[in-house]
């Protein structure tokens, strides 16, 4: 099924947004000072820094990618839950503060500080390796799912939509991003809310889908570690990588900084728990 005028509302005005957030803070709330560019002065509230971590969380690789997983290997990826407030539990109390202590500018400001320059260097390669292959994959899966329905070159549309990113980052600095995910996460929220909606009205109740899943064996939850999918998995495997995102990813740890007091930090960690835990 092709795109619809409604279609084309919504991802064009969803494009607008985002770039008149970025000419907004741009032009007319122009930052003075490299601390209000990076850090939004460190006076940033926690409410839309916590949406802000959760929207660089979710693309649509988590949409496309995890329910497709569901579909064809079942359910056990829901103990990855268990793992996100782990992760954000242990990290909000253990790392971050140290983090937030130092006041380094990044977390490998913090590696030098802690370790040498040696150590800086090799994470810091070893960042920008993964941040270019990550987001390659991020901009080109949700590419291709529009490319099905547009019948435009996902090529065209990756290179389209990462103009876009760099555009509005570049020119809006720090408070544009925080601002631009802030606007995308209530999008994402609607939307998630409606094709619920739309697929309870489907079938005609939960308890259908429920039965339908049961049917399929895709609610078959077991502590197996050998399956491809396990609580064991999920849950050790999960905690290492949420504890990357929640304590020392260096976008994650730039938003930290950018709240004013250390507690707003903490209360922070734990919004973020409950978000990512729902």
């Amino acid at each position: 099924m092709g795109f619809g005028l409604v279609d084309h509302i919504i991802l064009h005005g969803s494009i607008a947004v985002s770039l008149g957030i970025g000419i907004y803070f741009g032009f007319w709330k122009k930052s003075r000072t490299a601390n209000e560019y990076l850090l939004g002065n460190q006076k940033m509230n926690v409410i839309p820094v916590a949406m802000s971590i959760i929207a660089s969380c979710v693309s649509g690789v988590t949409f496309l990618g995890n329910s497709a997983d569901v579909y064809a290997y079942g359910a056990n990826m829901l103990w990855s839950g268990i793992s996100c407030i782990l992760a954000n539990v242990i990290g909000g109390f253990l790392f971050v503060p140290v983090l937030i202590r130092c006041r380094a500018a990044n977390v490998f400001e913090y590696f030098e500080l802690r370790f040498d320059k040696k150590v800086k260097i090799v994470a810091s390669c070893a960042y920008t390796l993964y941040a270019l292959l990550y987001s390659a994959i991020l901009a080109y899966v949700p590419a291709i799912a529009l490319a099905q329905a547009t019948d435009i070159h996902p090529q065209i549309v990756t290179s389209i939509v990462c103009t876009l990113c760099v555009f509005y980052t570049t020119v809006g600095g720090f408070r544009a991003v925080i601002w631009t995910d802030v606007f995308q996460l209530i999008g994402i929220t609607i939307c998630v809310v409606f094709i619920l909606v739309l697929g309870i009205k489907s079938i005609g109740s939960i308890g259908g889908i429920i039965e339908m899943a049961v049917d399929g064996q895709r609610l078959d939850f077991n502590l197996d570690p050998t399956i491809r999918d396990g609580f064991w998995q999920a849950v050790l495997g999960g905690m290492v990588l949420w504890m990357f995102v929640a304590a020392f990813h260096p976008g994650t740890v730039q938003r930290y900084l950018s709240v004013s007091e250390f507690k707003n930090v903490v209360r922070q960690v734990n919004e973020n728990t409950c978000l990512y835990s729902s």
